[in-house]
């Protein structure tokens, strides 16, 4: 994030469009999510290359030709967004079944899979919105998102600040998963 942020700054500094930056942070994002979580998901696991290809076809047909490298690739984004929600909610599905319900607050990828979810709901909405404010040159209403953006954002490191801290002081034994 803190990488992003920077290029970002720096772009804006020189005078150059920075959307290009926004199509690469959603497909490393979505592509850390799906390697994230078919570590933690064996049933994923024979799929990981199924989605990984399906999605980066995708992500490359939304920048190039649906949308544009001078939009935000919003059908990318819904995309990220559904999948990033669907592979919590299996991995939530997961630790239901195997673990006993008083161990589940503490459990990171718990914590930072919540913060994961809050987060892509939030911005799906504000992604699909904001070319509108990118054609119509409407500086107010962007800033308007980016603000909503930023405090989802703030909420989303809250979460992996917690599941991080969390993750230090529980013994790796306890860590794994049960299958």
């Amino acid at each position: 994030m803190l990488v992003l942020f920077t290029l970002m700054r720096l772009t804006v500094a020189f005078g150059l469009q920075n959307i290009w930056l926004a199509h690469l942070a959603a497909i490393g994002e979505t592509v850390c999510y799906i390697c994230a979580f078919s570590l933690l998901l064996p049933r994923l696991r024979p799929w990981r290359r199924w989605l990984l290809g399906g999605f980066l076809a995708f992500a490359a047909l939304d920048s190039l030709v649906l949308e544009g490298l001078t939009q935000l690739n919003s059908y990318t984004i819904a995309l990220e967004s559904f999948l990033g929600i669907l592979l919590v909610l299996l991995y939530f599905e997961q630790e239901i079944r195997h673990l006993a319900p008083t161990n589940t607050h503490r459990r990171p990828l718990l914590i930072a899979g919540t913060g994961i979810v809050l987060y892509l709901a939030g911005t799906v909405a504000i992604y699909l919105g904001s070319n509108t404010f990118l054609q119509t040159d409407d500086g107010v209403g962007m800033s308007l998102l980016y603000s909503i953006n930023s405090m989802l954002l703030l909420v989303l490191a809250a979460f992996f600040t917690r599941a991080f801290w969390l993750s230090c002081r529980i013994p790796a034994s306890e860590l794994q998963v049960i299958r």
